[in-house]
């Protein structure tokens, strides 16, 4: 790649930002310099041609300014170099001119400036519309499920977590390591957790986030078969599927977690099959007042709880003493929300899966 001298930079820069200068495009060609090279130049070398401007430059009012930049952001790429040569101006003006308006910021500032520092700072609109709300008055009406990455051997390599909760009881339905991210995959998987619940056609809501395998056609093509209505998070919103994300967190926080990385996928499946006994089985779930999933599950939540307050208020006969108050709730948990309307969008209709 040849070498150009500082002096030589100049002078192509010198040649494109004159007045009467020709184009970077017809420069580019005459001298056989990539394009990207001379505007390169330009933005680098440019400030130093504007000093010899500057005096003029600066001369102008900031109302003139103002009108060159709003001018300037109407035109197409082709079209700003002419603009910039006509009016004897560089990109290096009109990037210094518009860094003083942003950063002009102050309560005198006029409406056209305000206008112009909008246009400037403006993004293009989002276009994450949040998911429909969903409602489970009982168990196999919403199922969540996600990927987590566990660590394999060798070092970089994963295995991949597919786990399915339901978010009426907190259950974890099934969960299944493999040793790869697939959307045929994650249909058979499913398929079986179906078969295995006894889910009824059409009954059931799947929610999940934007990934490959979720959105997959094998995927899909296997929900649309089995009468399960597809659910999904805006891109990159984790709070749309916050039941799988604490679980996930619940499970590579237990102090049994492997501080080394598995060997094998089924030694990750041992280790998990542990977890998820232990999770259904004895962990006293706190948002199920801390009964366990697969009792919630059951439907032996109202006999437990119903046991343990009948206990609470004969201890409280027993020790009053000890008691400041009522004894502590032993209601049941009704219904369970995923992605609720805030107040203000209750008006709209929402999807109820019972």
């Amino acid at each position: 790649m040849p070498t150009y001298s500082k002096s030589f930079k100049s002078n192509i820069v010198k040649k494109i930002t004159s007045p009467n200068g020709i184009s970077s495009v017809a420069l580019s060609k005459e001298l056989n310099i990539p394009y990207a090279t001379i505007r390169r130049w330009v933005r680098t070398y440019g400030a130093t041609t504007m000093s010899e401007n500057q005096a003029k430059a600066n001369k102008r009012k900031s109302s003139e300014k103002l009108a060159l930049i709003s001018e300037h952001l109407t035109l197409d790429e082709k079209a700003k170099g002419a603009f910039l040569r006509e009016n004897g101006l560089t990109d290096a003006h009109i990037t210094l001119w518009t860094k003083e308006f942003i950063d002009s910021q102050s309560p005198s500032k006029t409406k056209k400036e305000k206008m112009l520092t909008h246009r400037l700072n403006s993004r293009s609109p989002s276009n994450k519309v949040k998911p429909s709300p969903l409602i489970a008055t009982g168990i196999n009406q919403v199922w969540t499920w996600d990927i987590t990455y566990l660590s394999s051997t060798p070092r970089g390599r994963f295995f991949y977590l597919y786990l399915v909760l339901d978010i009426y009881s907190r259950k974890i339905i099934g969960a299944k390591v493999y040793e790869k991210e697939s959307a045929d995959l994650a249909g058979h998987f499913v398929r079986e957790l179906a078969f295995q619940s006894g889910v009824d056609f059409g009954k059931l809501a799947l929610h999940s986030d934007n990934g490959s395998p979720m959105k997959g056609a094998t995927m899909l093509a296997t929900l649309h078969e089995l009468g399960i209505q597809p659910s999904f998070s805006r891109p990159s919103v984790s709070n749309d599927n916050p039941y799988s994300e604490s679980m996930f967190r619940t499970l590579k926080y237990r102090p049994e977690y492997p501080d080394k990385p598995f060997e094998t996928v089924d030694d990750a499946q041992h280790w998990v099959n542990t977890f998820v006994n232990w999770y259904n089985n004895e962990h006293r779930h706190s948002s199920l007042n801390f009964v366990t999933p697969s009792v919630r599950h059951e439907g032996d939540d109202f006999k437990e709880l119903k046991k343990r307050a009948k206990v609470l208020k004969l201890h409280k006969q027993k020790h009053p003493e000890r008691w400041s108050g009522e004894i502590r709730n032993c209601n049941t948990i009704g219904v369970v929300h995923l992605n609720p309307l805030k107040e203000k969008e209750r008006n709209t209709n929402f999807l109820d899966v019972a």
